[in-house]
């Protein structure tokens, strides 16, 4: 896993919910596991893929995710597919242009649009991959990014 791919993920989604919820964010102690910490309602998936491999992932319980996306829309009393759209486009733009950045250092990677789940049970296969995780402490809530990445070389 490669550091500085890593510190994108964690830097640029920390600038992209500081200036989207237009608050500062803060990082709580990293941990590495053996697999993604998937322990919330709401679930937030993307696929890596190009040089390389691996998963991005955020998860956070809804009352989060609600109070973030009306944050976002600046409406309050949002069905669960608009809270759903407005998280997916929040990951999209962090995981968007922390990707942009690692291409502009002359690697390729590519990602899968963000997928929402609420309240659903995520299981994964074992891997070979440690994730790391880190927590984000927003005004809205705590956000757990998981970060598992492998060079493809």
């Amino acid at each position: 896993m490669r550091l500085e791919f890593v510190r994108a993920f964690i830097n640029i989604t920390k600038e992209i919910f500081t200036e989207v919820l237009g608050a500062e964010v803060s990082t709580g102690p990293l941990a590495l596991e053996s697999q993604p910490r998937i322990d919330n309602s709401v679930v937030t998936l993307v696929d890596l893929g190009g040089d390389v491999l691996g998963k991005i992932i955020l998860q956070m319980d809804f009352s989060t995710a609600s109070s973030m996306a009306m944050c976002m829309s600046g409406r309050n009393n949002l069905s669960r597919a608009m809270v759903a759209s407005c998280i997916a486009e929040l990951t999209g733009m962090a995981v968007g242009r922390a990707i942009s950045w690692i291409n502009e250092q002359s690697w390729n990677i590519h990602m899968t649009p963000p997928i929402v789940t609420i309240e659903t049970k995520w299981k994964f296969v074992p891997q070979q991959v440690e994730t790391l995780i880190f927590p984000l402490k927003t005004a809205c809530g705590e956000v757990i990014l998981n970060v598992s990445l492998v060079d493809k070389l």
